[in-house]
């Protein structure tokens, strides 16, 4: 067969490249692992970004997912130097493929031949006759699936650099049956340390984090955002704001669920109440990207007053979620 995909959907989810892919395979009963998560968010100050809970080992963490990691001699002793031969076998035994690439020698990002910038990519398939690969990631500030040389991967792959394994190292994931039941407990948990700010004491602090409403109070008192005499003013980063949209969706579909499953007592207002937050932070995302095509001070001050505004409802909507969940 020269042409052969693992399945891969259109994700609800994909403000970055693991949650894309991640959505991507989702199978039904992994939603419910999806609602009691996902509710936490920090700000990394290294990373400089605003994430989900966990972001940097979702993937491995992921009970819906098998996986694996190889280093880089590993894979060298199995498949010597050819990483095409790595994914076609990957693939045909049904593991997607994923590994960290420099773009300057993938001619479908903005990063060819003009920067050096390594970047996560998974591949679910292959086209032998085109000699392609199938590859997904934020290739243009949104989850794409496209076709890649198996050449330009193959540059892409061993010209990483080498100072971390992070980089080298290639991961083979593979999905597989889950069962997970709703923990209302976590649920209410997760809300009370997002909506007062607690952090999550992880096995190894890698970094310093803020987390909750007070790391999203940076979008309105973070110098870059408001030093007139900064090059950098005013520069909004559309990902924090694409995950905020994101948080409100996976919210109010949650809140749809648990009622729908009678976890929670049904309350039209209150499901009325989400799904406006969520227009809401889809309007301010989308305020921001008109931003960014015009860069006008009447559109900053809209887009802070409107953050501000909103969080001010988010918070005010959880309250009465934690409400009514005592119910």
């Amino acid at each position: 067969m020269s042409r052969k995909t693992l399945y891969f959907q259109e994700p609800e989810v994909s403000t970055y490249t693991p949650y894309g892919f991640l959505f991507s395979i989702i199978n039904e009963p992994l939603w419910r692992w999806v609602f009691n998560n996902f509710i936490q968010i920090r700000y990394a100050y290294l990373w400089e970004m605003f994430a989900f809970d966990n972001h940097h080992i979702l993937l491995k963490n992921c009970p819906g997912i098998s996986y694996n990691q190889l280093p880089q001699e590993l894979v060298i002793a199995k498949w010597g130097r050819s990483l095409k031969d790595l994914i076609i076998e990957s693939i045909d035994r049904g593991y997607y493929v994923h590994l960290f690439v420099d773009r300057y020698y993938l001619s479908l990002t903005d990063s060819y031949k003009n920067g050096h910038h390594m970047h996560e990519l998974f591949i679910y398939g292959y086209d032998l006759d085109k000699d392609m690969a199938l590859v997904a990631d934020n290739f243009v500030e949104r989850f794409i699936t496209a076709e890649c040389p198996f050449s330009e991967l193959e540059e892409g792959y061993w010209h990483v650099s080498d100072e971390y394994d992070f980089y080298t190292e290639i991961r083979f994931l593979k999905r597989k049956d889950f069962e997970c039941d709703i923990s209302m407990d976590q649920i209410a948990f997760e809300l009370q340390n997002y909506l007062y700010s607690r952090p999550t004491f992880d096995l190894v602090v890698e970094q310093q984090f803020e987390f909750g409403f007070q790391a999203l109070q940076r979008l309105l008192t973070d110098p870059q955002h408001r030093d007139t005499s900064s090059s950098e003013y005013r520069k909004f980063d559309l990902r924090a704001y694409h995950l905020l949209y994101e948080h409100k969706l996976l919210m109010d579909k949650r809140l749809a669920y648990l009622m729908e499953q009678g976890h929670m007592l049904y309350d039209q207002r209150l499901l009325d109440t989400s799904a406006d937050l969520k227009q809401r932070y889809l309007s301010l995302r989308n305020l921001v990207l008109k931003y960014r095509f015009k860069e006008d001070e009447k559109l900053a001050s809209s887009i802070y007053a409107k953050l501000q505004d909103n969080l001010e409802r988010e918070q005010a909507f959880i309250l009465s979620c934690l409400e009514k969940m005592k119910a």
